[in-house]
Protein backbone atom coordinates (compact mmCIF):
# COMPACT_ATOMS: atom_id res chain seq x y z
CA UNK A 1 0.00 0.00 0.00
CA UNK A 2 1.40 3.68 -0.94
CA UNK A 3 1.50 6.38 1.44
CA UNK A 4 0.38 9.93 1.54
CA UNK A 5 3.41 12.04 1.31
CA UNK A 6 1.67 15.68 0.72
CA UNK A 7 -2.34 16.36 0.66
CA UNK A 8 -3.86 19.34 -0.04
CA UNK A 9 -7.64 20.43 -0.12
CA UNK A 10 -7.95 23.81 -2.01
CA UNK A 11 -11.39 25.70 -1.62
CA UNK A 12 -12.56 28.25 -4.91
CA UNK A 13 -12.82 31.98 -4.57
CA UNK A 14 -15.65 33.47 -1.85
CA UNK A 15 -17.05 35.26 -5.32
CA UNK A 16 -18.50 31.52 -6.63
CA UNK A 17 -20.43 31.27 -3.34
CA UNK A 18 -22.50 34.82 -3.90
CA UNK A 19 -22.86 33.40 -7.38
CA UNK A 20 -24.47 30.05 -6.46
CA UNK A 21 -26.69 32.20 -4.17
CA UNK A 22 -28.09 34.56 -7.30
CA UNK A 23 -28.45 31.61 -8.72
CA UNK A 24 -30.35 29.37 -6.22
CA UNK A 25 -32.36 32.94 -5.19
CA UNK A 26 -33.07 33.63 -9.45
CA UNK A 27 -34.47 29.76 -9.49
CA UNK A 28 -37.02 30.49 -6.36
CA UNK A 29 -38.08 33.25 -7.57
CA UNK A 30 -38.92 32.01 -10.70
CA UNK A 31 -40.41 29.06 -8.97
CA UNK A 32 -42.64 31.47 -7.43
CA UNK A 33 -43.65 33.79 -10.30
CA UNK A 34 -44.74 30.67 -12.26
CA UNK A 35 -46.92 28.95 -9.16
CA UNK A 36 -48.37 32.39 -9.22
CA UNK A 37 -49.15 32.32 -12.92
CA UNK A 38 -50.12 28.81 -12.36
CA UNK A 39 -47.39 27.18 -14.43
CA UNK A 40 -46.73 23.86 -12.48
CA UNK A 41 -44.32 22.57 -15.55
CA UNK A 42 -42.27 25.91 -14.78
CA UNK A 43 -42.01 25.19 -11.03
CA UNK A 44 -40.52 21.58 -11.80
CA UNK A 45 -37.77 22.86 -14.61
CA UNK A 46 -36.49 25.42 -12.16
CA UNK A 47 -36.51 23.31 -8.76
CA UNK A 48 -34.94 20.22 -10.83
CA UNK A 49 -32.53 23.25 -12.60
CA UNK A 50 -31.98 24.16 -8.48
CA UNK A 51 -31.19 20.70 -7.87
CA UNK A 52 -28.26 20.37 -11.00
CA UNK A 53 -26.84 23.62 -9.77
CA UNK A 54 -26.45 22.34 -6.15
CA UNK A 55 -25.09 19.05 -6.70
CA UNK A 56 -22.39 20.86 -9.43
CA UNK A 57 -21.88 23.85 -7.18
CA UNK A 58 -21.27 21.28 -4.19
CA UNK A 59 -19.07 19.11 -6.41
CA UNK A 60 -16.91 22.18 -7.06
CA UNK A 61 -16.15 23.69 -4.10
CA UNK A 62 -12.78 21.82 -3.37
CA UNK A 63 -9.91 20.49 -5.44
CA UNK A 64 -7.92 17.92 -3.33
CA UNK A 65 -4.02 17.00 -4.36
CA UNK A 66 -2.70 13.90 -3.45
CA UNK A 67 0.95 13.09 -3.61
CA UNK A 68 1.86 9.47 -3.14
CA UNK A 69 5.31 7.16 -3.52
CA UNK A 70 5.02 7.05 -7.71
CA UNK A 71 1.93 9.08 -8.40
CA UNK A 72 -0.04 12.50 -7.90
CA UNK A 73 -3.42 12.32 -7.91
CA UNK A 74 -5.83 15.32 -8.20
CA UNK A 75 -9.48 15.73 -7.27
CA UNK A 76 -11.63 18.01 -8.55
CA UNK A 77 -15.51 17.62 -8.50
CA UNK A 78 -16.35 14.76 -10.68
CA UNK A 79 -12.90 14.60 -12.34
CA UNK A 80 -9.61 12.66 -11.53
CA UNK A 81 -6.19 12.69 -12.85
CA UNK A 82 -3.20 10.76 -12.03
CA UNK A 83 0.15 11.14 -12.90
CA UNK A 84 2.72 8.65 -12.43
CA UNK A 85 6.35 9.77 -11.72
CA UNK A 86 7.65 8.07 -13.87
CA UNK A 87 6.32 9.72 -17.02
CA UNK A 88 7.38 13.15 -15.91
CA UNK A 89 10.31 14.92 -17.98
CA UNK A 90 10.67 18.13 -15.52
CA UNK A 91 8.64 19.66 -13.05
CA UNK A 92 8.94 23.51 -12.06
CA UNK A 93 7.05 25.74 -9.63
CA UNK A 94 5.58 28.54 -11.97
CA UNK A 95 3.19 31.50 -11.51
CA UNK A 96 -1.12 30.37 -12.69
CA UNK A 97 -0.81 32.27 -16.04
CA UNK A 98 -4.35 33.45 -15.80
CA UNK A 99 -4.23 34.50 -19.96
CA UNK A 100 -2.98 31.64 -20.79
CA UNK A 101 -5.37 29.49 -19.59
CA UNK A 102 -8.80 31.57 -19.15
CA UNK A 103 -10.17 31.25 -15.88
CA UNK A 104 -9.99 29.11 -12.83
CA UNK A 105 -11.11 25.21 -12.83
CA UNK A 106 -10.11 22.54 -15.32
CA UNK A 107 -8.46 23.86 -17.89
CA UNK A 108 -7.30 23.66 -21.47
CA UNK A 109 -4.67 25.53 -23.71
CA UNK A 110 -5.70 25.79 -27.35
CA UNK A 111 -1.79 26.75 -28.44
CA UNK A 112 0.12 24.30 -26.53
CA UNK A 113 -2.65 21.52 -25.45
CA UNK A 114 -1.59 21.69 -21.98
CA UNK A 115 -4.01 21.79 -18.89
CA UNK A 116 -4.48 23.51 -15.57
CA UNK A 117 -6.50 22.24 -12.30
CA UNK A 118 -6.67 25.36 -10.48
CA UNK A 119 -9.01 26.75 -7.54
CA UNK A 120 -7.10 30.11 -7.49
CA UNK A 121 -4.39 31.92 -8.28
CA UNK A 122 -1.28 32.19 -7.49
CA UNK A 123 2.06 29.54 -7.41
CA UNK A 124 1.67 26.17 -8.42
CA UNK A 125 3.44 23.10 -10.11
CA UNK A 126 3.76 22.91 -14.20
CA UNK A 127 5.04 19.42 -14.82
CA UNK A 128 6.09 17.96 -18.34
CA UNK A 129 5.78 14.77 -20.05
CA UNK A 130 6.21 13.59 -23.47
CA UNK A 131 3.34 15.72 -25.18
CA UNK A 132 1.88 17.00 -22.64
CA UNK A 133 2.03 19.20 -20.04
CA UNK A 134 -0.19 20.43 -16.74
CA UNK A 135 -0.40 22.72 -14.19
CA UNK A 136 -1.37 22.03 -10.46
CA UNK A 137 -2.30 24.97 -8.62
CA UNK A 138 -1.49 23.78 -4.59
CA UNK A 139 -0.83 25.94 -1.58
CA UNK A 140 2.91 24.29 -1.07
CA UNK A 141 4.57 24.26 -4.55
CA UNK A 142 7.88 24.03 -3.22
CA UNK A 143 7.48 20.88 -1.05
CA UNK A 144 5.53 18.99 -3.75
CA UNK A 145 8.42 20.25 -6.21
CA UNK A 146 10.99 19.10 -3.40
CA UNK A 147 8.59 15.61 -2.72
CA UNK A 148 8.12 14.91 -6.80
CA UNK A 149 11.81 15.75 -7.52
CA UNK A 150 12.64 13.65 -5.19
CA UNK A 151 10.93 10.45 -6.45
CA UNK A 152 11.88 11.03 -10.15
CA UNK A 153 15.79 11.04 -9.09
CA UNK A 154 15.36 7.10 -7.86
Amino acid sequence: MTSVLYNDRQSTYPVFFVIFIIECLFCIGFSVYAYIQGDFEVIIVSLIALVVLGIIFVSFLWMQVFVYDDRLTVRYGFFNKTIFFKDIRKITVEPYDFWKYGGWGIRWNWTDHSTAWVTRSGVGIQMYMDRKACFISVREPEKVFTIVRGRLAQ
